[in-house]
């Protein structure tokens, strides 16, 4: 009617609105191909009512007109208010309104109304209903109304985390990573409520069969980092792009088409619960002198296995950094990619390394030589590439050593013949150039040697006739391999599999052979071998 009335009086009316922020089209959202019909209907509808959402809140700037000349009218009876004076009473009227209205709408949003520029607060829109969170102001987080947080307990814990070098700080800054996430739920959360004392106080002494609170902690706070890294859909896709995940049946799959119930873990019994961490599904806690392994508490966890348990996403710095006293870390058969950072060095009482069938990515670091107590090494069926470190050659109690099935290339280092007690060294499938390094005959206590399908040149060593124990020796698919079979290999007596084919080996079969009594898979074809 305004608009009608101001048209008719020749008064221009001018409106403006805010521009509604650009919302994704429906185009443009990636569905997984398990998803219904009705399940991306559903999402353009819930994109369609932000869309209105987002219109409701968009604020009109004032109306702005011109009033034309008019003559003063006068009344000797009764005081008449002249017409643009009323107009202009509406106009005032209007514009306290809308100052009033603005004031309101900017309290409710945040918005910046004078004084100093506040900082970013960040919104948490993927981990349950929207909630305030508190800003990062030099180095520590600073309250805003509503965040529902303890921060000075918060920055308490945070500022002992990064003493201690469990996370790095740019990890912490952001409300919306996996260890923010983390610390949140140790700080608000998580019943058992633990905390640290305002000062740390070096004198206190904790004996073997009990653990400070901080060790507790720290614990907890790394397992809930590994559970907000891999159950966190929009963790999880950002971790894995670029990546290619392939399943069961070695079919490619987009990781930005994963929904929140294909990440989901198949077991994950009592994690992120009241319950002591010693009864979460897949930890294995040092046995405890009055209540033995499995109980409801918080105890040095000795074991983490979570094999076969459909996780996808990064293995988080947290899990090395965190666990210091574990023995054995098992994450086999599941889909975790991307590389495993040097911080696995910290591992040092570290007994068992099981990251097979996975993704992991990148080198192999040199830091895994830090591992002392290793007894066994299992990184096969994933990408790791580059060449393997000489540090290994330092692991004097590896016992089992499986890398096939990656993109590892280079020589192999000749250190490897230095682990007498190595029994088992699994290198198939790989890139690696080079000869076959003559140490290995150092290897004495080796049982089941395997460098097949690589790119190995030169001949076969003699000094693998040391290998006195050896009862499986598999050396085909390498085509660049020449020369003659050692007489030596006669020497294995052990032996049981003997895999020589698909080389470039000539000359006589050697009579030698003809002593392995034990001998029951010989396999010499492909080759230019002559005489009887």
């Amino acid at each position: 009617d305004r608009a009608e009335k101001a048209e008719a009086k020749g008064i221009n009316l001018m409106t403006s609105s805010a521009a509604t922020p650009p919302l994704r089209s429906a185009s443009s959202v990636s569905f997984s191909r398990r998803e219904s019909s009705a399940r991306a209907a559903q999402h353009s509808m819930a994109e369609t009512n932000l869309a209105a959402s987002a219109r409701e809140l968009t604020i009109p700037m004032a109306e702005a007109y011109t009033v034309p000349d008019s003559p003063v009218f006068t009344a000797s009876i009764v005081e008449v208010i002249p017409w643009y004076k009323q107009k202009r009473y509406v106009c005032i009227f209007l514009m306290i309104a809308m100052i009033m209205l603005i004031g309101v709408v900017a309290a409710a949003v945040r918005l910046p109304v004078g004084g100093k520029q506040p900082s970013i607060v960040y919104v948490n829109v993927t981990d349950g209903p929207t909630e305030s969170l508190p800003a990062w102001i030099d180095g520590n987080y600073q309250a805003t109304a509503g965040n529902g947080l303890d921060l000075a307990k918060f920055n308490r814990i945070k500022d002992r985390i990064l003493e201690r070098g469990i996370s790095h700080v740019a990890t912490l800054e952001s409300p919306i990573s996996p260890q923010y996430k983390a610390l949140r739920w140790i700080v608000r959360d998580d019943k058992r409520q633990f905390d640290l004392t305002t000062q740390d106080d070096e004198s206190n002494t904790i004996a073997e069969n009990e653990i400070d609170d901080e060790r507790a902690l720290f614990q907890r706070y790394a397992l809930a980092v590994l559970w907000y890294q891999t159950n966190d859909l929009q963790v999880v896709h950002e971790s894995l792009s670029g990546e290619e995940i392939v399943n069961v049946f070695d079919e490619g799959y987009d990781p930005l088409a994963l929904t929140e119930e294909d990440i989901e873990w198949n077991q994950s019994t009592n994690w992120m619960s009241e319950k002591g961490l010693c009864l979460w599904h897949g930890v294995t806690c040092h046995p405890h002198e009055q209540l033995g392994e499995k109980f409801d508490g918080d105890f040095y966890v000795a074991i983490l296995n979570i094999t076969s348990n459909n996780i996808h996403g990064v293995l988080p710095r947290e899990v090395y950094t965190a666990l210091g006293k574990m023995k054995a870390l098992d994450v086999s058969k599941n889909r975790f990619a991307g590389p495993v950072e040097g911080d696995i060095g910290m591992l040092s009482d570290l007994q068992d390394l099981f990251l097979f069938e996975n993704g992991f990515s990148g080198n192999i670091p040199q830091e895994i030589g830090k591992l002392s107590n290793l007894f066994n090494l299992y990184l096969n069926d994933n990408k790791f590439m580059g060449q393997l470190p000489s540090q290994l050659g330092t692991m004097s109690k590896l016992r089992g050593v499986s890398m096939f099935n990656n993109s590892l290339d280079g020589r192999v280092p000749p250190g490897l013949g230095n682990l007498k007690n190595l029994i088992a060294l699994y290198l198939d499938t790989n890139k690696f150039t080079g000869q076959i390094p003559k140490s290995f005959g150092g290897m004495t206590g080796m049982i089941d040697l395997r460098l097949r399908q690589n790119d190995f040149s030169g001949s076969v060593p003699s000094e693998l006739g040391e290998l006195k124990q050896l009862e499986t020796l598999y050396l085909d698919t390498n085509p660049r391999i020449k020369g003659s079979i050692p007489s030596e290999l006669g020497g294995l007596v052990k032996l049981s599999e003997l895999h020589l084919y698909q080389m470039n080996l000539n000359g006589k079969l050697p009579s030698e052979l003809g002593l392995l009594e034990g001998l029951v898979y010989l396999y010499l074809d492909s080759n230019e071998l002559t005489g009887n």
